[in-house]
């Protein structure tokens, strides 16, 4: 797996060679991981404010119940069962939990871990942003076809818990499917614990690789929209989280905090002027993220 510090991100300074190879990996795997990029005990703090907000009693999380089906971008709490794996239609082994700007459905009583998690948001955004451009540099495309497609107002942070595998549950059932995420990128900082399933596919080898994400890293993973736009270049990273058994050190509360970065919702999306040809329009249309987004979220949150 492809690593390079944030330092180098900003100041463009990887070598020829090692550009090469990210050029590589991003075809073929579709992630690399930044390393120091975040405050480690920023990310402690996070996840000890995970663990109070998924503690809540059933009761408290009903009444800041999010409603997927209606808005697959609603804020608030979802239960198990609401979240469904792309192949299987399963509902995935998690509960998740979104935030607002306007602390909609939000526990009154966590305020300052509101105020955490938005500082932890801003972080992951620069970390984003510094990813693209030099996403940019590797491309060798202008960085404004790329940057100007989002801006502050975009992403969000998305809280995962994936509670303890029980000893029954529906055969075939994951804590996530293999998948591919329909963002920009998303940027998985580390989970916890840090030692904890996640798994991205290599197309070039053909085989899962384990993914270890320390507290000062962050994964980024490319999605499904950035695949589009530069014409599967760069490809979108399949990745799971793989079950513990049942009865194993393993089999515990799992908390996540990625960071999904998308265009507005009204942004049109167009394969970027580097990559367009015919064959490329044809296959890839310009087309509202929304339209664009649509279907998948159809098969996550949509009725079973």
């Amino acid at each position: 797996m492809f690593k390079i510090h944030i330092n180098d991100l900003r100041n463009a300074t990887a070598k020829p060679r090692a550009q090469s190879t990210l050029a590589a990996d991003l075809n073929a795997v579709g992630c690399f991981l930044i390393s120091g990029c975040l405050d480690p005990e920023l990310v402690d703090r996070a996840h000890g404010a995970l663990e109070k907000l998924f503690s809540k009693s059933e009761s408290e999380k009903t009444r800041c119940a999010a409603d997927k089906q209606k808005d697959p971008l609603a804020t608030g709490f979802s239960p198990y069962g609401v979240a469904r794996a792309l192949d299987t239609r399963l509902p995935n082994l998690l509960e998740t939990w979104d935030i607002s700007p306007d602390q909609l459905n939000w526990p009154k009583d966590m305020i300052p871990e509101w105020q955490l998690f938005t500082e932890y948001q801003r972080s992951l955004y620069n970390v984003a942003i510094v990813a693209l451009e030099f996403v940019t540099i590797i491309l060798g495309i202008d960085r404004r076809g790329l940057l100007g497609l989002v801006h502050p107002a975009n992403g969000g942070i998305h809280f995962i818990h994936y509670f303890p595998v029980p000893r029954e549950f529906p055969p075939g059932a994951r804590r996530q499917s293999e998948h591919c995420d329909n963002t920009l990128v998303t940027l998985i900082p580390a989970p916890n614990p840090v030692s904890s399933g996640l798994a991205v596919f290599d197309r070039q080898k053909h085989c899962w690789e384990d993914i270890l994400i320390q507290k000062d890293e962050c994964l980024v993973q490319a999605g499904l929209l950035l695949e589009r736009i530069t014409f599967r270049t760069i490809r979108a990273n399949l990745h799971t989280v793989r079950n513990p058994q049942f009865g194993s050190p393993e089999n515990v509360s799992r908390f996540s905090t990625p960071f999904f970065f998308s265009p507005g919702k009204d942004v049109l999306l167009r394969v970027l002027p580097e990559f367009r040809s015919e064959i490329a329009l044809k296959e890839f249309p310009d087309i509202p993220v929304v339209e664009a987004q649509a279907g998948y979220f159809s098969k996550i949150f949509g009725k079973a």
